[in-house]
């Protein structure tokens, strides 16, 4: 891990989720694949924290998910996108550009349980989260999930 985040990660998860935000966003998601690298437990949960920021990081995590080698990272950088539609409330259904990104990432994928989740993660930005949030729902309430299509 590169020595300028080791104080973050020394930090406990809540002031680290506070503080990630006073970085550039480049930054955010360097020190976020980093952690990801050298801390365990991974922190994911500063995907959430990322993603926290709206559409104004988009463009920077598309740009570092088309320049990433790892399928983890793949799949770790589209789970920001994930959050950001199912935590922040952020509809990126009709973003070509984030759909077909992600679809040209996957399709380069040699790594198949990470192909496997950033297929999920997909799905779960292009049907705007309604699924993830049934099957969610569903565990709470002990109830059957409907995952049929969502009539728009």
């Amino acid at each position: 891990m590169p020595p300028r985040f080791r104080a973050f990660y020394d930090l406990p998860i809540g002031e680290q989720n506070d503080s990630i935000v006073r970085y550039a966003v480049a930054d955010q998601i360097e020190l976020y694949l980093a952690g990801l690298r050298a801390v365990h437990p991974p922190p994911l949960h500063l995907a959430a924290a990322i993603a926290m920021n709206g559409k104004a990081v988009v463009p920077a995590v598309l740009e570092r998910l088309r320049l990433v080698e790892s399928d983890f990272d793949r799949s770790y950088l589209i789970l920001i996108l994930e959050d950001m539609v199912c935590i922040e409330g952020v509809d990126l259904r009709a973003d070509s550009t984030v759909i077909a990104t992600i679809k040209e990432v996957i399709d380069v994928m040699r790594i198949q349980a990470a192909r496997n989740v950033a297929e999920g993660e997909l799905a779960t930005i292009a049907d705007g989260c309604v699924i993830k949030k049934a099957r969610a729902r569903a565990k709470v309430h002990r109830l059957p999930v409907d995952t049929s299509p969502v009539r728009q």
